[in-house]
C-alpha cells in the first residue's frame, strides 16, 4: 500500500516551571507554560523521519502532544512518536515511543510493542497523549485521551527500547510512519517542578489513597550532613508524628527510613550535596507497611527497608493524602512526585493457541441489534431508550421481558446499567454463538447495596445460560456496603454467579467490600461463601476484573468437560484465597484452563492467629468430595502472573495443589498436566511452602520463588502422585529451597538449571529423598541432581527496574534453552515476564525474567 501524507505540526514548549501552588491530583501533572514555537513538517508522501529538537531531559519529565491519525488500523496504519537522544533516523533511535498500528494504539516495552488496556482508534479522531519519562531508571507509562473519552493507561513503568537502555539524556521528539500518517500539535515537554524544603512544614496534596499504592520522586540534597524528610501523611503535617512513612537525610551522611521502633536502612547508601536520589514506596495502607528503595543518579537500586511497619503514631491510620517534607538542617528539593496503584500489570501475552481468547477489554459498549437502558426506578418516559428514560431493574428480572419478540431483551441486545443500582439481577435468557446479551456499565454506574445475597443469587445470577457478556465498561462497580467486622452483616455473598454459563464473558469490572475484614479476632464469617466470581462451564472468560476485600475471590467448581476458561489481567487482593479451582467430581475431565498475566497480592487481613481458621493461598486445587481421587486436567497453564504483598502469618503457599492420602482431596490424578512458568512468587511471612504440590504432573519452569527469611520455611515442597520437572528457576529466602521425592523425578536432567540463594542452612537447605543437608555440592553428589545449577546460599540477585537481573546475578545464563517447547499454548515461553524474546539458540536466564 502507498504511503499516504504524514503532517506534523508540533508547538513546542522551550522550558520550565510553575510555582509549586499546585495540588497533585494521582498521577504526574502534565506542566504547560508559556513560551511556543511552531515546526512545519513532511510534506507527502516522503517516507522520512521528522525530528524536532527539544529541550535536553536527565531526570523525570513529562511531554504530551495531540495526535490524529489519518488511516484505519484496517487500512494499515503504521506510524511511531517518541523521543531520542538526538535525530532518529531509525526506530531503534527511538528510546520511549507509542505507535499507531494494525492492534491500536500500543508502546514499545524493551523489544516489543504492548499495551496494558487495548485501545482502538479512528481516522480524524484526536487523541491526547501523555508520556511520563525516568530516565535514570529508564521507565515511562503512557496515557491516552481519546477525544469525548475517559483516559486509558495503556503503559506504566515500560522498559525503554533494549537499544536505548543505558541512554542519559533525550534531547529530540520524533516522528515516523510507514503506512498512513498522523498529524501532530500541541507538543509540550517539561520536568516536574523542584520544590524546596523548609521550616515549617510543606506538603503537596495528592489523591487520597486507602489500599495498595506507590510514590515515587526525586530529591536532591542540597547540604551535606543535613537532617530533612520526606513522607506521606494524612493531612498536612504539623510535626513528624504526622508522617506514616518517610524517608531521611541524615546528618550522618547516609540515607535511612522510619519504622515503628525507629530510623533504619537494610542498605547503607550515601549521600552528596547536589546530587539526585529516585526514590520509590511502596505502600500498604491496610497493613500499615511499606517498602522503599533509592536509585542514585547514575547508580543502581539500593532497598531501603522492606514491608517495615508504619510509624508507631500512624499504626492504625487509613488514608494518606499528603506528600510532605521538612528540613531543620539544610535543605532538600522535591520533584516528580508520583502516585500510582502499587499493581505492576503484566505484558499482554503472546498469544497461545486460538483456542485462548485475546485480551480485549472494552472501554465503550459494543454495538448490537438494540439497546435496553435500566436503571434502579424507571427515569423519564420509561422507554428505556436512554439513561434519561430507563426501564427499572424489574423489568431486567422479569422472565416475560425476555425472548425475540419487539422490545424484549434477545440476542444482540446490550443491557445498560445506569447510575445506582441497588437489587440484585437475574439474567433470564440467552444470548446466541456470536451474537450474546451484553451487560454494560455506564460510566459510573454501580450495583450497591448493603448485602449482595450468596450462592444461588449474587449481586448478579447467570448459572445456567449461555452467551452473556457482563461489561464493566470504564468504571464499573458491584459492591457490599455493611458485610464485614463490626458492620450491619457478617454473611456469605456473591458478586457474580455464573456456574454451568457456556460462552460467557466477565470483564472490565471492580467488585469491591463483599467482606471488609479488619481484626484477627473476627471468625465469624466461612470465607469460602464470600466470591468476587463463581463461575464454571465452557468457553468463559473472566478478566482485567478488580477484585478485593473478599473470602475465595475467583472460584470454580468445574464439572465433567469443562474447558477453554480464560482468567486474565485481573488484580485481586486483601482476600484469603485468589483463585479456587475445584474438580467437583471424581474422574472428570477438564480443560484446558489459562490464568495469566494476574496480580495476586496481600492476604494478611484475613489472618487469625494461632487459631489459623482461615489459610491462605494464591491458587488452592481440590476436588469433592472427601477421598476422591481427584479428576483428570488435561492442561492448566500459569503463566506471567506475580503473587506478593503482604501475605500474612496462616498463609499455606502461592500455590497448593492438595494430595490424596486418608480423608484427602486431591487436585487431580497423576496425569494431569499443570504447566507454570514466568511467575514471581513470594511469600513476606513463613510458609508451609511457597510452592506446595501433592497431586498432578509438574511443569515448573523460569519461575522467581523467593521466602520471607532465609532461617525459616519452605521454597519448593512437591511431593506428587505424577512426575516433576523443575527447571531454569530462580530460588531462594527459605531455609528448606527444595523438598522432593525421588520417585517423582522421571530423570535426573528434570530438575536442574535453576538457581538457588540465600538459605542460611538452620533446617538443611536440600531435602530429597533421605538427603538432607545443607551443602549443595553434598546434594547434587548424592542426588545427581541440578547438576548445571548455581547456587549462591547467602545472596539473593536484584532485578533492575526493567525487570532484568543486576549485571554478575547468578541467573544470567543458568538456563537451559527450552524453545522446543514454545509453540501453541506454550509460545509464551519464549517470551519473559518483560516481553523480551527469549534467544531460539544458547543459554537462557534463570527466572522469570
Amino acid at each position: 500500500m502507498r504511503v499516504q501524507s504524514l503532517t506534523l505540526v508540533l508547538c513546542l514548549l522551550s522550558s520550565l516551571l510553575l510555582s509549586i501552588g499546585c495540588s497533585y491530583q494521582g498521577q504526574i501533572p502534565l506542566l504547560r507554560v508559556a513560551n511556543s514555537q511552531s515546526f512545519k513538517g513532511l510534506a507527502s508522501p516522503n517516507l522520512t523521519w521528522s525530528n524536532v529538537t527539544v529541550a535536553s531531559q536527565s531526570g523525570v519529565f513529562t511531554a504530551s502532544f495531540t495526535a490524529v491519525p489519518t488511516t484505519s488500523a484496517a487500512s494499515g496504519e503504521d506510524s511511531v512518536i517518541g523521543f531520542s537522544n538526538g535525530s532518529a533516523s531509525t526506530y531503534s533511535s527511538l528510546a520511549v515511543n507509542v505507535r499507531f498500528g494494525v492492534n491500536g494504539i500500543d508502546a514499545m516495552n524493551g523489544s516489543g510493542y504492548q499495551t496494558l488496556k487495548s485501545l482502538s482508534y479512528s481516522p480524524g479522531t484526536s487523541y491526547l497523549v501523555e508520556f511520563v519519562i525516568n530516565i535514570p531508571s529508564h521507565v515511562f507509562s503512557v496515557y491516552v485521551t481519546p477525544q469525548g473519552q475517559s483516559q486509558v493507561l495503556i503503559a506504566q513503568n515500560f522498559g525503554f527500547r533494549t537499544t536505548q537502555a543505558t541512554v542519559a539524556s533525550l534531547n529530540n521528539f520524533a516522528s515516523y510512519s510507514d503506512i498512513g500518517g498522523v498529524t501532530i500539535s500541541n507538543l509540550q515537554a517539561s520536568p516536574p517542578p523542584g520544590v524546596t524544603s523548609t521550616v515549617p512544614w510543606q506538603s503537596i496534596a495528592v489523591a487520597s489513597q486507602n489500599g495498595s499504592f506507590t510514590l515515587q520522586f526525586d530529591a536532591v540534597p542540597n547540604a551535606n550532613a543535613m537532617d530533612g524528610v520526606i513522607g506521606l501523611s494524612q493531612n498536612p503535617p504539623a510535626g513528624y508524628g504526622d508522617l506514616a512513612a518517610n524517608i531521611r537525610f541524615n546528618p550522618t551522611g547516609t540515607i535511612d527510613i522510619m519504622t515503628s521502633t525507629g530510623y533504619q536502612a537494610a542498605t547503607s547508601v550515601s549521600y552528596g550535596a547536589g546530587k539526585s536520589y529516585h526514590f520509590r514506596l511502596d505502600v500498604n495502607i491496610p497493613a500499615h507497611t511499606y517498602s522503599a528503595y533509592v536509585t542514585p543518579a547514575g547508580g543502581a537500586q539500593a532497598t531501603l527497608g522492606t514491608n517495615v511497619t508504619f510509624r508507631a503514631t500512624q499504626s492504625t491510620v487509613a488514608s494518606l493524602a499528603h506528600v510532605a517534607f521538612e528540613a531543620d538542617v539544610g535543605s532538600e528539593t522535591i520533584s516528580g512526585v508520583a502516585v500510582s496503584n502499587s499493581i505492576q500489570p503484566m505484558p499482554t501475552p503472546t498469544p497461545g493457541p486460538t483456542s485462548v481468547p485475546t485480551p480485549v477489554p472494552t472501554p465503550v459498549p459494543p454495538t448490537g441489534s438494540q439497546n435496553i437502558f435500566v436503571s434502579q426506578t424507571a427515569t423519564g418516559n420509561g422507554s428505556g431508550a436512554s439513561c434519561a428514560n430507563s426501564r427499572p431493574v424489574g423489568f431486567f428480572n422479569s422472565a416475560s421481558n425476555w425472548g425475540a419478540g419487539a422490545g424484549q431483551i434477545s440476542a444482540g441486545t446490550i443491557v445498560h446499567f445506569c447510575g445506582t443500582i441497588s437489587s440484585p439481577l437475574a439474567v433470564q435468557g440467552n444470548g446466541a454463538v456470536g451474537n450474546p446479551v451484553t451487560i454494560f456499565f455506564e460510566i459510573n454506574s454501580k450495583i450497591s447495596m448493603p448485602l449482595c445475597p450468596g450462592r444461588g443469587t449474587g449481586c448478579i445470577y447467570l448459572t445456567g445460560k449461555s452467551n452473556i457478556v457482563v461489561d464493566g465498561g470504564t468504571n464499573g462497580i458491584i459492591e457490599n456496603t455493611g458485610n464485614g467486622t463490626g458492620r450491619q452483616y457478617a454473611s456469605g455473598s456473591y458478586g457474580i454467579e455464573a456456574d454451568s454459563c457456556t460462552n460467557c464473558e466477565i470483564r472490565n469490572l471492580t467488585i469491591q467490600n463483599l467482606y471488609v475484614r479488619t481484626s484477627t479476632s473476627d471468625i465469624s464469617i466461612d470465607q469460602t461463601a464470600v466470591r468476587c466470581v463463581d463461575f464454571s462451564g465452557s468457553n468463559v472468560s473472566v478478566h482485567n476484573n478488580i477484585c478485593h476485600d473478599a473470602g475465595w475471590a475467583l472460584t470454580n467448581g468445574f464439572k465433567n468437560g469443562d474447558g477453554n476458561i480464560s482468567i486474565y489481567g485481573n488484580d485481586v487482593y486483601n482476600i484469603d484465597h485468589g483463585w479456587v479451582p475445584v474438580a467437583n467430581a471424581p474422574g472428570i475431565n477438564i480443560g484446558a484452563v489459562y490464568f495469566y498475566g494476574n496480580h495476586i497480592h496481600d492476604y494478611a487481613n484475613w489472618d487469625s492467629g494461632a487459631a489459623d481458621v482461615y489459610h491462605h493461598d494464591g491458587i488452592h486445587c481440590f476436588s469433592t468430595p472427601v477421598g476422591t481421587t481427584g479428576g483428570h486436567w488435561s492442561n492448566v497453564y500459569v503463566y506471567n502472573n506475580r503473587f506478593d504483598g503482604n501475605t500474612g502469618g496462616n498463609i499455606t503457599g502461592q500455590i497448593f495443589l492438595e494430595g490424596a492420602g486418608s480423608g484427602g482431596t486431591p487436585c487431580g490424578d497423576a496425569t494431569s498436566q499443570f504447566w507454570i512458568f514466568n511467575n514471581v512468587f513470594t511469600a513476606s511471612q513463613a510458609d508451609n511452602g511457597i510452592i506446595w504440590v501433592a497431586t498432578t504432573t509438574l511443569n515448573f519452569f523460569n519461575n522467581i520463588v523467593l521466602g520471607h527469611s532465609p532461617s525459616d520455611s519452605t521454597c519448593l515442597s512437591i511431593h506428587s502422585n505424577g512426575k516433576v520437572k523443575i527447571q531454569n528457576n530462580a530460588v531462594g529466602g527459605c531455609n528448606q529451597l527444595i523438598s522432593a521425592s525421588p520417585t517423582e523425578i522421571a530423570s535426573l536432567g528434570d530438575v536442574d538449571h535453576n538457581s538457588y540463594m540465600d538459605c542460611t542452612g538452620s533446617y538443611n537447605c536440600f531435602w530429597v529423598g533421605t538427603t538432607d543437608t545443607a551443602s549443595f555440592t553434598g546434594y547434587q553428589s548424592a542426588t545427581g541432581l541440578d547438576a548445571h545449577s548455581t547456587s549462591n546460599l547467602s545472596y539473593v540477585p536484584l532485578l533492575e527496574l526493567t525487570g532484568w537481573p543486576q549485571t554478575g546475578s547468578p541467573l544470567l545464563g543458568t538456563g537451559m534453552n527450552l524453545s522446543s517447547l514454545c509453540s501453541g499454548a506454550l509460545a509464551p515461553l519464549c517470551v519473559d515476564l518483560g516481553g523480551h524474546p527469549r534467544p531460539t539458540s544458547g543459554s537462557w536466564d534463570a527466572g522469570s525474567y
